[in-house]
Parts: structure tokens; sequence; C-alpha cells
């Protein structure tokens, strides 16, 4: 899985020959994809943070919409534009961690 400044999150299924063209898209960011994690305790679920600010939890089996879109708690409409999310993580099966631009980190729990 690989995620880049196109805001695109691609998921290659290394099985097939070449794999060259990915398997699926998932494309809901608004900006460069800084980091992609599975869930390594609940099957078919991964996060995505991106330098749009936001953390999104995904389903493997629906590339159309996140599952859930998780803000950073002190997020103002005034930072909005210049918050970036730098990192995510999984703390478990149901919390999710991210850091950003403001130094801080948020704990997000499902």
């Amino acid at each position: 899985m690989t995620g880049g400044e196109d805001s695109i999150i691609r998921l290659y299924d290394l099985r097939e020959s070449g794999a060259k063209r990915a398997a699926r898209s998932y494309n809901s960011h608004q900006k460069y994809v800084t980091q992609v994690k599975f869930n390594q305790q609940v099957e078919n679920v991964f996060v995505s943070g991106s330098m749009d600010g936001s953390v999104r939890m995904w389903d493997l089996r629906n590339d159309e919409l996140p599952l859930a879109l998780l803000k950073h708690k002190s997020h103002s409409k005034d930072d909005s534009e210049d918050y970036k999310i730098f990192a995510c993580e999984w703390n478990g099966a149901s919390q999710i961690l991210s850091g950003g631009s403001d130094s801080h980190i948020s704990a997000h729990s499902m």
C-alpha cells in the first residue's frame, strides 16, 4: 500500500505478476498522503494521514468512502488550512494516535 503527493492511496497485490498497476485506489484526501497504517488486530482496516490535516479510517473492501474522518481535537477554523498530519499509528484495535504540525499527539477512540 502506498500514498503520495497525488493524494491517492494505492493497494498493490504482489501475488500478481508484475504488480505495476494498483489493484485498488482510495481517494479522499485533498493533499499529500504522509502515512498509511494497517490495523494488526482488525482485518481489512487501515488509517491514512495527510497534509490536509485529516486522518481517515478505511475498510479495504470499500474504496469509495472512508469509514471515518478523524479531526484534530484543537482545530479551529483559523488554523485548519495550516495543520498537517505527519504520522498516525494504531494503539490496539480501537485507538488511533496522530501527530502533526502543532507538535501534539491526538488520541482518537473508536
